[in-house]
């Protein structure tokens, strides 16, 4: 730390291993003759006492709890002398402990087997960040589910109880497993976004994940799979009727494909869908822009000449949404009931020069029939009227 610049220290896995293997392997932690002289002689300050084996001191409740005690003070004391470490050669610099996670388990439980008093953890050493660890017994599950963190609620709650404002995080596994187990199923990005999207709306401050590099390698890291690069629109679900998260938007990366052309995307505003079947529209004549899929809405006459346009919306069998220089606009691609003028025109009571007739300021017409020579029959708010344009 003298040497470079850290933003912050995080001390992973500073525990005990393993749940609930005291009696079945190896990997329960360090019950030598040296560990068990030091517990009796120095941390029970009994010099002179014989040491007991470990069947001894499990079968002893007294002895087994202050065992417990004298590996919870260990793990605690090495996370304090760590964070001592970093703030004394910068202070500045943030400092993270871990705890323990497992589902159906119990704080008195992870105490017991990994040696960690959370609550103690949170109160004494008062980490930057607190987070909790996705125990392997968790991780390894093939059907394990995103929002599976609502389970280690009680260990939030917990912690909470004594240091309210912590700043948590949570930790889980995205690949390790299926690139170790070729069978087990792959943690696409839909999954592991969703469980950073779903901690943030838990409370918890942040999220890490391992390995990221197994991500890549089974070509499951976002970075490597986008395969749409211009602005689209995000739907909440593969529908255009679901709602709309976003416009005028490129997605970060893609998740997975559906049926009917859509495509569940990563965006800055979360997940959501893009439909890929929306493609091309050629405009053969000018066409008006609409503001919106209605003719009552701001209207710009004959602003796209004839072109092949970008659709990123469909309303209806009629009304399509095209990208533009300028904010999307709508068009109408089957008009035949409707006209805007935008010149003054002359509305004939009848469908010659001839007739009675008065002036129309330009404005949409709504076409009622047709007749020979460029006439067109318009409902205008007291009685139809006919007027001679270039249809």
């Amino acid at each position: 730390m003298r040497n470079y610049d850290f933003v912050g220290i995080e001390f992973a896995e500073s525990y005990f291993p393993e749940w609930k293997t005291i009696d079945n392997n190896g990997f329960y932690g360090d019950v030598s003759l040296y560990a068990r002289q030091k517990f009796i002689h120095e941390y029970l300050n009994q010099p002179n006492s014989e040491v007991p084996d470990f069947a001894s001191i499990r079968s002893n409740p007294e002895l087994y709890e202050k065992w417990q005690d004298f590996r919870v003070d260990a793990v605690l004391n090495f996370n304090m002398q760590i964070k001592n470490a970093v703030k004394e050669t910068n202070p500045a610099t943030l400092f993270a402990s871990w705890g323990m996670g497992i589902r159906s388990g119990t704080l008195d439980e992870i105490r017991e087997h990994f040696g960690l008093d959370m609550i103690r953890i949170a109160e004494e050493v008062n980490p930057d960040v607190f987070f909790i660890q996705t125990a392997s017994q968790d991780w390894s599950d093939d059907l394990l589910a995103p929002d599976y963190l609502n389970e280690y609620s009680y260990i939030v709650n917990g912690i909470r109880a004594v240091e309210p404002d912590i700043a948590l995080g949570i930790q889980a596994d995205i690949a390790s497993l299926s690139y170790g187990n070729s069978s087990a199923p792959k943690r696409t990005p839909e999954w592991w976004l969703n469980f950073m999207d779903l901690s943030l709306q838990a409370g918890y401050y942040t999220n890490t994940s391992y390995e990221y590099a197994f991500s890549k390698k089974q070509n499951i890291w976002i970075d490597s799979n986008i395969n749409y690069s211009r602005p689209c629109t995000i739907y909440k679900e593969a529908s255009t009727l679901s709602g709309i998260i976003a416009e005028n938007e490129i997605p970060l990366g893609f998740i997975k494909d559906s049926n009917d052309g859509w495509q569940c995307v990563y965006t800055r505003y979360g997940l959501g869908w893009i439909n890929m079947s929306e493609g091309y529209y050629s405009i053969k004549t000018p066409v008006d822009a609409y503001a919106s899929p209605s003719f009552y809405s701001n209207m710009q006459p004959h602003a796209f000449a004839p072109q092949n346009v970008i659709v990123i919306d469909r309303q209806g069998e009629d009304w399509i949404k095209i990208l533009t220089a300028s904010p999307y606009k709508w068009i109408y691609i089957n008009s035949p009931n409707y006209y805007y003028i935008d010149f003054q025109v002359k509305a004939y009571r009848q469908a010659e020069v001839s007739s009675e007739y008065y002036t129309f300021d330009p404005q949409l017409f709504v076409i009622i029939d047709r007749r020979p020579g460029n006439w067109i029959k318009i409902q205008t708010a007291s009685e139809y009227r006919w007027i001679q344009v270039s249809v």
